[in-house]
C-alpha cells in the first residue's frame, strides 16, 4: 500500500484550497487495511507541533477518524461512475459536511473519493480530496499562502516515510461577485423573465456551487463570474510576492537571486525567510570575524572560533606596543607558563610560530583559521562533507588574498595514538 500525489490547489470558487492525494492498493491490499489520515494546515511554514497538541488540535484540517466533525450533518452526493478503456471502473462520491449557523445550513467542509476497481474486482486505487473551507462559512483569507501536511498512522510502505511527511502549498484567491455584476449589467427585461430554477429534487446539502434558487441565465454567468474572479485573485495575489514574511516559500530563492544570495534551500522555511530579509546586513560584515562566524554556522552548523593567524606568525625584533595589552610582540615560549602550553593548538595559543610557507600552511600572514570541535555523533564522512563546504565556500567570506583553514578538535583513544578521524595533519583538512 501506498500513498503518494500530495497536493494542494486553490479551488476556482475563492476563499477555498482543495487537498488531494492517492492511496495504491498492490496485491492483497484492501480498503480496510488503509491506516488514519491526517491533513494539518498553517500559514508561513511547515513547522507544525509534532506530536499534536493534546485535546483538538488547531492545525488538524481532516482527520479520516473523527469524519464527520461532532455537531454536523452530511449529505452523500453521487457523482456517476465511468468505465475506463482498459475494463476497470472509476466511481465518485461527494461527502458534503454542513453545520447550522444562524438557522442555516452552511458547508464547512467536503470530502470527495474517487475509487478504482480493475478488470478482476479488485479495488486498485483510492484518490481523495478534501474541501478546506476553515471549517467556517466565510472560507479560508485570500492571497495568504497555507502550508498543508499529511500524516499518516504507522503502517504503510509510504516512500521517504516518515523522514518526510508529504507537504503542500496553495494560496487561495478571493471572491468579487463578478457573476453577480455582470447579471445585473444585462437589461432588466432578461432579468426579469429569468425564473427557470434548477432541479431541486436531487439532494446536494448545503454545497453553494449547486443551490437551485437562481435563474438558468444567473448560473450560466455565475460559471464565467467565478473564472474572472479567480484570475482577479491570482493577479492581486503579485501584490505579495516581495514580502519576505508571508510570501509563498517557493518563491524564497528567486527572492535570494534577486539579492545575489545563495540561499541554504535545505533549511527550515524560517531560516530561509531570515536570510533573505537580512542579506544585506550579511554582506556589510563580509570579511569580518563576526561575518566568518555566521558563514561558518551557515555552511557547517558548527559554533566555531575565528582566529587571525598573523598573531602567531614570529616577527624578529617586535618588542610590541607598551600601551596596548594585547600587543606583547614577539617572544620565545616561557616553558614555566602551564597555562601557555596549554593552550598550544587551541583558539587562546599565544606562542609564536615561524612563518609556514607550504600551501596548507597554518601559521601566515593570510590564513584565517575556524576551530571547530564536531559532534563525537557525527560521521566522518559527514565531517569532510562539512569542512569542504567551509573551505569551498571562501569567496563568500573572505577577501580574495586570505586563506581559511580548518581546525578541527578531534577526541584521543585510550592508546598512545591520536584519533583524527582519518584526517590527514595538513591544517586545512584537520589538526
Amino acid at each position: 500500500m501506498r500513498i503518494e500525489g500530495f497536493a494542494a490547489v486553490a479551488d476556482v470558487v475563492g476563499r477555498r484550497v482543495k487537498v488531494r492525494w492517492n492511496v495504491v492498493l498492490d496485491g492483497g491490499d484492501t480498503l480496510a487495511g488503509v491506516p488514519a489520515i491526517t491533513v494539518r494546515r498553517k500559514e508561513r511554514d511547515f513547522e507544525f507541533p509534532d506530536p499534536p497538541a493534546a485535546g483538538d488540535d488547531p492545525f488538524r484540517v481532516y482527520d479520516s477518524t473523527a469524519f464527520p466533525p461532532s455537531g454536523t450533518t452530511v449529505t452523500e452526493v453521487d457523482l456517476g461512475g465511468v468505465l475506463l478503456p482498459d475494463g476497470s471502473r472509476r466511481t465518485t462520491l461527494a461527502e458534503s459536511v454542513a453545520r447550522t449557523v444562524d438557522s442555516r445550513a452552511v458547508e464547512v467542509l467536503r470530502r470527495t473519493r474517487t475509487t478504482t476497481i480493475g478488470p478482476d474486482g479488485r479495488v486498485v486505487q483510492r484518490s481523495e480530496e478534501v474541501l478546506d473551507v476553515a471549517g467556517t462559512g466565510l472560507g479560508l483569507e485570500p492571497r495568504t499562502p497555507y502550508y498543508y501536511q499529511l500524516a499518516v498512522a504507522e503502517g504503510p510502505d509510504v516512500p521517504g516515510w516518515p523522514s518526510r511527511r508529504p507537504q503542500a502549498i496553495a494560496t487561495p484567491t478571493g471572491s468579487y461577485g463578478t457573476g453577480r455584476t455582470l447579471y445585473e449589467q444585462l437589461p432588466a427585461i432578461y432579468r426579469r423573465h429569468d425564473v427557470v430554477t434548477g432541479p431541486g429534487d436531487r439532494a446536494v446539502g448545503a454545497i453553494p456551487e449547486a443551490v437551485p434558487d437562481n435563474g438558468q441565465l444567473r448560473r450560466f454567468l455565475d460559471l464565467f463570474g467565478t473564472g474572472l474572479d479567480h484570475l482577479r485573485g491570482r493577479a492581486e495575489g503579485l501584490l505579495d510576492l516581495r514580502d519576505v514574511d508571508t510570501v509563498d516559500a517557493r518563491l524564497l530563492p528567486h527572492l535570494a537571486a534577486w539579492l545575489g544570495w545563495n540561499l541554504s534551500v535545505n533549511q527550515p522555511i524560517p531560516i530561509q525567510r531570515h536570510e533573505v530579509r537580512y542579506a544585506a546586513q550579511l554582506y556589510r560584515i563580509t570579511g569580518t570575524l563576526p561575518g566568518c562566524t555566521l558563514w561558518a554556522k551557515r555552511l557547517t552548523g558548527w559554533d566555531v572560533q575565528v582566529r587571525e593567524m598573523w598573531r602567531n606568525v614570529c616577527v624578529s625584533n617586535d618588542l610590541g606596543n607598551p600601551d596596548d595589552p594585547n600587543d606583547r610582540g614577539s617572544r620565545t615560549v616561557n616553558t614555566a607558563d602551564a597555562a601557555l602550553l596549554a593552550s598550544i593548538g587551541t583558539p587562546d595559543d599565544r606562542c609564536d610560530y615561524s612563518y609556514d610557507t607550504s600551501p596548507d600552511g597554518l601559521h601566515a600572514f593570510t590564513v584565517v583559521a575556524f576551530y571547530a570541535t564536531p559532534d563525537p555523533a557525527q560521521k566522518v564522512d559527514d565531517v569532510l562533507a562539512r569542512r569542504g563546504r567551509l573551505l569551498n565556500g571562501r569567496n563568500f567570506f573572505l577577501p580574495f588574498n586570505l586563506r581559511p583553514a580548518v581546525v578541527l578538535a578531534v577526541p584521543t583513544d585510550d592508546s598512545a595514538q591520536t584519533s583524527t578521524l582519518g584526517l590527514t595533519a595538513a591544517t586545512d583538512q584537520g589538526v
